[in-house]
């Protein structure tokens, strides 16, 4: 098992194990894709890491570490945002009549999910782009 694997069964993203542990983003960025091995990091990461991941430390020095598979910019989004997502994807494929009050919900789910933490402002635009083709602010200058 990868430790993107483990993350995305726990649903979590880089940032929020970043948070979880007291990590610099840079650091956790490092770890999960194996620029930093996990033998180099302290006990007390590991420690940590492991507790955010549900696995006893052995465990954890089991996993694989590397570039991951999916774009970290989808991976491990929280519940009720990935819920949005399915649910506009549905709801475009079926042409559904309230196709504007799902935009509604998504856009406000990703907003939601920023200002909460759960994911970050890059993540945020990102998926404002790809699910409501909306430019970031920064394109449009």
């Amino acid at each position: 098992m990868t430790i993107w694997q483990r993350m995305a069964e726990l649903r979590l993203s880089r940032y929020r194990i970043s948070k979880v542990c007291g990590l610099s983003w840079d650091e956790a960025s490092d770890i999960c894709c194996g620029r930093k091995p996990l033998p180099q990091c302290a006990p007390e990461t590991l420690a940590k890491l492991a507790c955010a991941l549900s696995l006893s430390i052995e465990e954890l020095m089991k996993l694989e570490t590397g570039p991951q598979e999916v774009s970290y910019l989808e991976a491990s989004l929280p519940g009720f945002l990935q819920k949005s997502i399915d649910d506009c994807l549905r709801g475009e494929r079926e042409q559904v009549d309230y196709l504007d009050c799902l935009y509604d919900d998504l856009y406000g789910s990703i907003n939601s999910a920023q200002w909460g933490g759960d994911i970050t402002r890059e993540q945020a635009d990102y998926l404002r782009e790809k699910y409501l083709h909306m430019e970031s602010p920064e394109d449009r200058i």
